[in-house]
């Protein structure tokens, strides 16, 4: 018969089920869907509903023989199946001798008893003892007495006990504790990557050289084996998230290593592609690589190893460079102190020899110069300064007749005197600084209205000169822009709203359809250009700026002018 103890023992196992599910079949393929992996869902039994079915608060077996365990009035283990049996009837793992059908009892289970259909398969168990067993024999004043031992395990044992932290609380049941127990193992256990061994029992009697089939396939069928083999089969054996997976592996080509600043995944793939692994044997995931079969992490760790052995030797010889430079540097130093001596010696013995040199070469100079002092007494010297004084004449006379012959300050006048050989060069440097200085002054001169005139004759000389047989005779007539004084004219203030007029004149227009000549007024404002009637100011034409593309010129003397616009303008 099973009772209390083998409930909480059973308890305990299918919490461990539980979590084994859920780091092994549950979580292994929720990460290969959270990954973007594409997988094939394997089916599997989840312990989980058995698991609420004996823990879920208010509801759970636990709760129910707390329930009865604490409530006033004759409670009994009758009384606790009576509940059980009312409120898990119809629960699929759950079953007892009144079954769903009261008139048909069910024999097998017996009286006084009830199943539970864990993973494993159904057991039976007694009521019998249950709530006797749940009460916590304990009593608070055996904790406290158990407390202030001086050992300190007992301490860590009834901490309840603690005199300094009173409980009006009632005292927790066997279930409950056990249940708190299990709980806080299984977050330990969440904390951890535990490694799981699968005992298998060849048959029931424990006898030597006897397989039972049948119970085999029972225990590799509750356990989940088959499942768990089949998703280590199509799942991938090793997985890592792409920072820590490019730190380990980095040194494996030469595109990333030492250093890789860009995407960690991108890293990664240069890795793969250098060490030309099939892309059959990994995949990508948003923020992991998987590795598939063992033997490429093998390989792959093989070469790391290797790798990292070159590295050792590298760091080596940059230590033993370092070393040997550092041993060099010691000597360098003690070189250029004895360098640094000898050559203090030896400036200070050329020193003295330089000094008596200065001292030798001073005198000389100067019995030199007291030679040269005197020497402008004797008859020779005479010849110098007369040749001296003639040059100097020469020039005084140069520059006197220069000045008196000097052309007109205009920079158009290109005459200048004529010079004696011996001054050409001179005479050409003088008459480029004069033309320079008649050109500041005239620039100097110039006002605003002049200067604004010479830089519109200047642009106009760009265009037309040497294109237009007519430019030369316009180039000494001033730009006024308007020749016809429309801006005085009544009618045009009110046509065109005053509007300010940069270029009017008289142009006789050329009629398309039968080539005569029309007198008209052509007028160009800040925006567009009008073709006006003089006799009664009547806007004829007024074709934008942006719709003008291209304008033509006549190269003769004919002054004709073309303007090319992109659409035909009515009259």
């Amino acid at each position: 018969k099973n009772f209390f103890e083998q409930f909480i023992i059973n308890y305990c196992n299918e919490k461990l089920q539980q979590i084994f599910i859920e780091l092994t079949l549950k979580s292994e393929q929720d990460e290969y869907v959270r990954e973007g992996i594409e997988w094939t869902h394997i089916e599997y039994f989840n312990n989980s509903v058995i698991c609420d079915l004996i823990e879920k608060s208010n509801v759970g077996i636990i709760a129910m023989v707390d329930e009865e365990c604490l409530r006033p009035g004759q409670a009994s283990d009758i009384t606790l199946l009576e509940k059980l049996n009312a409120k898990y009837l119809h629960h699929p793992h759950y079953d007892s001798e009144s079954g769903t059908n009261p008139k048909k009892p069910n024999l097998k289970i017996g009286q006084g008893h009830f199943v539970l259909r864990h993973y494993a398969g159904d057991v039976t168990y007694s009521v019998n003892g249950f709530l006797d067993k749940n009460n916590d024999p304990l009593f608070r004043d055996l904790s406290q007495a158990m407390f202030q031992c001086e050992h300190p395990l007992l301490q860590q044992l009834f901490p309840e006990g603690n005199p300094q932290t009173p409980s009006r609380k009632r005292p927790s049941t066997a279930a409950t504790k056990f249940k708190v127990s299990v709980a806080q193992l299984m977050k330990n256990l969440r904390l951890k990557n535990p490694n799981y061994v699968r005992c298998i029992k060849p048959n029931e009697s424990k006898s030597a050289k006897i397989f039972d089939e049948r119970s085999v396939r029972h225990q590799v069928r509750y356990l989940g084996l088959l499942e768990n083999v089949r998703v280590r089969r199509a799942g991938y054996c090793y997985r890592q998230e792409y920072a820590v997976a490019l730190e380990r592996y980095k040194s494996l080509c030469p595109k990333t290593w030492p250093k890789w600043d860009r995407d960690p995944k991108q890293g990664l793939g240069e890795i793969l592609k250098f060490l030309k692994i099939k892309t059959s044997e990994y995949d990508y995931g948003r923020t992991k690589l998987f590795i598939r079969n063992p033997q490429t992490l093998f390989a792959l760790e093989d070469r790391r190893e290797e790798k990292l052995e070159d590295l050792a030797v590298i760091i080596q010889k940059r230590y033993k460079g370092f070393r040997e430079r550092r041993k060099f540097l010691k000597m360098k130093d003690s070189q250029i102190l004895l360098s640094k001596t000898f050559r203090g010696y030896k400036a200070k013995k050329d020193y003295q020899t330089q000094r008596n040199a200065a001292i030798m070469i001073a005198s000389f100079v100067r019995g030199w110069r007291v030679r040269k002092e005197y020497q402008r007494f004797f008859r020779s010297h005479a010849t110098a300064v007369i040749q001296r004084c003639w040059l100097s004449y020469l020039v005084s006379r140069f520059l006197k007749k220069l000045s008196k012959n000097l052309p007109s300050e205009s920079p158009l006048d290109r005459s200048w005197p004529s010079s004696l050989q011996r001054f050409r060069i001179a005479n050409q440097l003088v008459k480029d600084l004069y033309h320079l200085h008649r050109c500041r002054k005239y620039r100097l001169n110039l006002t605003p209205e002049k200067v604004k005139a010479m830089k519109e004759k200047a642009k106009a000389s760009d265009m037309f000169k040497g294109k237009k047989s007519l430019y030369p005779e316009s180039v000494p007539v001033p730009f006024k822009g308007e020749y016809v004084k429309l801006s005085n004219n009544k009618k045009w203030k009110k046509t065109t709203n005053n509007a300010p007029v940069i270029w009017a004149d008289w142009v006789c227009k050329i009629n398309r359809k039968n080539g005569k000549t029309v007198n008209r007024v052509l007028v160009v404002t800040a925006d567009s250009l009008l073709l006006i009637n003089p006799k009664n100011v009547q806007i004829k034409y007024k074709i934008p700026f942006a719709e003008i593309h291209r304008i033509s010129v006549s190269p003769y003397c004919d002054q004709l002018v073309m303007f090319h616009v992109k659409k035909v303008y009515r009259s």
